[in-house]
């Protein structure tokens, strides 16, 4: 990694996500494949340029096999790094989007200043901002836009601020043009600045910031800037897990290393940090491509490969800068590719408008555009319209939390209420629900109409059905569905039959009444072999000894019978076989004897350590041969459907649940029914698993999975929102935030 000198003890982001991101795949080599990788920082002096080529080769002598950074923004342009890299042959990871002459080996991690620049002024274009001013500090943030065709005839007004200039310096010369920008009556401001000037010029106004990093202006910041409508950019958001964990590791790391100079309010990794993290796990990625190729990673660090500053010797080992521009791999800030200029793609940039203090935390997603296709994806309805949404009430897909307590309105909360909440802030709509006035899902009447929520949208009275709204080939008749957010499968819920009750003839249970006669035979025949034996040899205790049968240790058949029955108990006995064949016979059932006796142990503990369930059906063909269990069903669901127009056994369950007239309204009406025993409710996978973790934990799921199924969020047919909530919701599956709610609505609350 390369870094800068400073005379401070403040340790920045990027360096922490560096120190953590060699750490931690250091362990996965070492636990896979026994290799070990390490963290070597060399120092720039910014006044001193020789000290790039210094630090540069001071890498090259530890064997470095790829540079990283400047670990530090701004303060050192990476043209130098760029140089030194290429005639070593060497990978450069760039984090700096500032333009640089790209070459075979560096690949820019961050988004381009270019790319940033475009949809800049494809915001300017699509919000019309025909009169504006724009504050710069370097030439080249303003090209892109001086240069637009479109934007040749509108007003703009300049204002550049030396970015080498210090703090007070800068307020000033921002103040001065402030002043200037209201004299003209200007209320939208584009700032193209670093982080640090940016933090210092926000006010009161509508502004772009041409930044994908609005964490590091936040934290630049030493006022808040009121009710300022601020429209910037930012990388696509990732939710998975332990990406998540990752981050709140290295903010950890950060604030204990800084405890005296950071802000302990931080709760975001930089994107700068983000972009270091997934660039060493692009080596990491390289490493495990060699390693599967070739068994070995002893083309990086062969001497004879190894570049030397010294001799000008170039990386002789080509194949890994090939091995970098073909690799696909995610990260902090989404999939990581490169395309053939060895430029970023794959990433994703939102466009965010809020005012200051929410942008951080809930701004309004108004647009997204691929980081490599020079296009921006506006929805349609970015005009906030309001939607009518219908639901049903089931945990934990919907539920009512309370009564909003000015309004009087009932609130509610859900897996399918964060759902969404998140599309409406990627599409930009609001929306309020409703609920199924007869509340079911919908099932199609005998006149050809739906009732449920399927009817709700068959009749254009709402614009969207949310909930566990399963899709079926019959509802897609009259409603069409988004692409689906959830799969599941019908479930049974019955009540758990409850343990055992002690038996006093338990210990009989390890072994079945078959290996209990045959046991009790070989004993038996055992027993009259041996006095046969005895009766037969010369050598027995009886021929030979008078007084050993007058004291009762000859082997009679009550000797022989106590001797087999003190083996099988592992205990010993006063008359033992003398005659060779009866010692031989004796041998054998001892040892017969021990393995039936450590059997027989092994198998009471078992049984002893298991809790004993009581006998109950397991089954659907037992449910429906069961006359004590009667089976309900939700009015209207989609599984009523499929039991209703089934021709299997699946049938006779409906004929069952006909019979016994028990459709319920909504399933805590079923799970209600399950809780007072006998009874067995048919409904969707998920809430039967947040049923059995529900207290009293008396639930139990039985049977095989059946009638697999997907959710998704219906539609009127040819709806203009289908499109937008489909990638929506696909766009959400790419973050993993669709897993962050199923561990929050499951697992979390269990």
């Amino acid at each position: 990694g390369i870094t800068v000198n400073s005379q401070s003890s403040h340790v920045t982001q990027e360096e922490i996500a560096f120190e953590y991101a060699i750490q931690y795949f250091n362990t996965q080599l070492e636990n896979l494949y026994n290799i070990s990788i390490d963290v070597k920082m060399a120092r720039i002096n910014t006044d001193r340029l020789a000290s790039i080529h210094d630090a540069i080769c001071q890498q090259v002598d530890h064997k470095a096999i790829a540079i990283f950074g400047p670990l530090v923004k701004y303060d050192i342009h990476p043209s130098m790094i760029v140089h030194l890299c290429k005639s070593l042959n060497l990978p450069y990871f760039s984090i700096d989007n500032r333009l640089i002459d790209k070459d075979d080996t560096t690949f820019v991690m961050a988004p381009l200043q270019d790319d940033i620049d475009f949809m800049t002024t494809e915001i300017t274009k699509r919000f019309k901002w025909r009169k504006i001013a724009i504050v710069f500090d370097e030439m080249h943030r303003i090209e892109n836009l001086i240069n637009d065709v479109y934007t040749a005839s509108w007003d703009m007004q300049f204002y550049f601020v030396d970015e080498a200039a210090n703090k007070m310096q800068k307020k000033l010369e921002f103040n001065k043009a402030l002043n200037m920008i209201k004299q003209q009556d200007t209320t939208h401001l584009l700032i193209k600045c670093r982080d640090d000037s940016t933090a210092i010029l926000l006010d009161e106004a509508s502004w772009s910031i041409s930044s994908s990093d609005i964490d590091s202006v936040y934290r630049g910041m030493e006022t808040q800037p009121g009710d300022a409508i601020i429209t910037t950019l930012r990388l696509n958001p990732i939710f998975e897990r332990r990406f998540v964990k990752i981050e709140q590791e290295i903010l950890s790391r950060y604030k204990s290393r800084n405890a005296l100079t950071s802000n302990s309010n931080i709760t975001k990794l930089q994107v700068s940090a983000r972009l270091i993290f997934d660039a060493v796990e692009v080596m990491v990625d390289i490493i495990d491509k060699m390693y599967a190729l070739y068994r070995s990673v002893n083309l990086l660090t062969n001497p004879n490969l190894m570049p030397n500053c010294t001799i000008n010797k170039p990386f002789t080992y080509h194949e890994v800068i090939e091995l970098i521009q073909r690799v696909k791999t995610r990260g902090l800030t989404g999939d990581i590719q490169f395309n053939s200029y060895r430029k970023r793609k794959g990433y994703r940039l939102e466009i965010i408008q809020s005012t200051f203090k929410n942008i951080l935390s809930t701004p309004d997603i108004i647009a997204t555009s691929d980081g490599d296709s020079n296009s921006i994806q506006w929805p349609y309805n970015i005009d906030n319209k309001k939607l009518k949404i219908v639901t049903v009430l089931a945990e934990p897909f919907v539920f009512k939390k309370d009564y909003h307590f000015i309004t009087g309105k009932s609130s509610y909360q859900g897996f399918c209420i964060d759902l969404m909440n998140a599309i409406s802030e990627i599409i930009g709509f609001e929306y309020e629900l409703q609920l199924s006035p007869d509340g079911q899902y919908g099932s199609q009447l005998s006149n050809g109409h739906w009732t449920g929520m399927a009817g709700q949208l068959q009749d254009h009275l709402v614009d969207a059905a949310l909930g566990d709204f399963t899709i079926s080939r019959q509802r897609q008749t009259v409603i069409e569905f988004t692409v689906p957010f959830f799969y599941s499968h019908t479930a049974i819920l019955i009540r758990h039959p409850g343990q055992k009750q002690p038996d006093m003839f338990q210990f009989l249970y390890p072994f079945t009444i078959d290996v209990w006669i045959a046991v009790v035979a070989a004993a038996v025949g055992v027993s009259l072999l041996l006095s046969w034996y005895n009766w037969l040899s010369p050598y027995s205790w009886g021929n030979i000894n008078d007084m050993a049968r007058q004291a009762g240790i000859d082997q009679t058949i009550g000797n022989s019978t106590w001797f087999t029955s003190a083996a099988l108990l592992q205990q010993g006995c006063e008359s033992t076989p003398r005659g060779v064949s009866s010692r031989i016979l004796g041998l054998s059932w001892w040892f017969f004897a021990l393995i039936i006796a450590q059997t027989y142990t092994a198998q009471l503990t078992a049984y002893l350590s298991l809790t004993q369930v009581k006998s109950t059906i397991s089954s659907i063909s037992q449910l429906v041969k069961d006359q004590q269990f009667q089976v309900g069903v939700i009015n209207g669901s989609q599984t009523a459907d499929y039991l209703k127009y089934s021709s299997s056994i699946h049938h006779q369950l409906w004929q069952k649940i006909q019979r016994s007239h028990t459709l319920f309204h909504d399933a805590a009406q079923g799970i209600k029914r399950v809780h007072d025993g006998s009874f067995a409710f048919l409904l969707d996978q998920p809430k039967a698993q947040y049923s059995i973790a529900r207290v009293p934990c008396d639930l139990m799921i039985i049977g095989k999975p059946f009638n697999h199924n997907s959710f998704g969020i219906g539609l009127p047919l040819n709806s203009a929102y289908t499109r937008n909530m489909s990638l929506a919701i696909s766009r959400l599956k790419d973050r993993g935030y669709l897993e962050y709610l199923k561990k929050k609505w499951w697992e979390d609350r269990g």
